[in-house]
């Protein structure tokens, strides 16, 4: 397994955020995780990556606790692209790309032609070519979450963990985002942990998908049959069906409240 957690809790000082997570990710997958604001999402990849240390429970890397794994070990396990990446200093795109082959590299080793052109293939892949001269800091929204799953690509980890890359894009660049991370997938055996806003993205691109909500883990198992009009609306309190276009494909709407 690339990922396993067991009975995770996880609290910010008195207040619990999850109780009793569970659950498995094997490799070349892609995994959505849904549910409404403050359910605890984000609050799960902290915990996966190692950024927040659970109330009790463990997260295993390949076999491996997170809480036996130093942060360059967990770096070359994961990589994390959050919903927005502050930095101290005015780095190109093509900085800021390179910058995942740290974990990689040597104490004093600084990256090379080799490193620069395997960035820039990652960018002109990505479609943000003519970001590798830009200043991260003058990107737009979109830009800067494009520019970080470049990082990401490039920090070349079987596991990605993705806090909802879509969110600042319009509908066209959703899908773009969500194809190329359906590549990534296919093409390495890469696995793909991502918290989606919009339902109908997980219904789509997800092999997999973990509902969670209350503080708990309300459904999860592979996404045809996790998406059922009874799960989604019980986690968002609204009425939502699946329905089938006249095109035949599937999609979740909501009815009402």
């Amino acid at each position: 397994m690339v990922l396993e957690v067991n009975e995770l809790s996880a609290a910010y000082g008195k207040k619990v955020i999850l109780h009793d997570i569970c659950f498995q990710l094997t490799a070349g997958s892609i995994c959505g995780l849904i549910g409404p604001n403050g359910s605890g999402k984000t609050t799960l990849l902290r915990c996966v990556s190692g950024i927040l240390k659970p109330r009790r429970g463990d997260v295993l890397l390949s076999g491996i606790s997170v809480d036996h794994m130093s942060r360059s070990k967990i770096a070359k396990q994961l990589s994390f692209v959050p919903q927005s990446g502050g930095v101290q200093f005015n780095y190109t795109g093509l900085d800021m790309v390179i910058m995942g082959k740290a974990p990689h590299l040597g104490l004093l080793s600084s990256p090379g032609k080799k490193e620069k052109d395997e960035a820039a293939l990652i960018m002109e892949s990505l479609g943000i070519s003519h970001l590798k001269d830009s200043h991260y800091s003058e990107m737009s929204s979109g830009e800067k979450q494009m520019t970080l799953l470049g990082r990401a690509v490039m920090q070349n980890t079987p596991l990605l963990l993705l806090d909802e890359p879509t969110s600042h894009l319009d509908i066209k660049n959703q899908h773009v985002v969500m194809e190329m991370v359906k590549e990534i997938a296919k093409d390495s055996d890469k696995t793909l942990f991502i918290t989606i806003h919009d339902p109908n993205l997980a219904l789509k691109y997800c092999d997999h998908v973990i509902m969670v909500g209350d503080g708990g883990l309300q459904a999860e198992g592979p996404t045809s049959t996790v998406m059922t009009d009874s799960n989604l609306s019980t986690i968002y309190g609204l009425i939502i069906r699946n329905e089938v276009t006249s095109s035949g494909q599937r999609v979740i709407v909501q009815h009402g409240s």
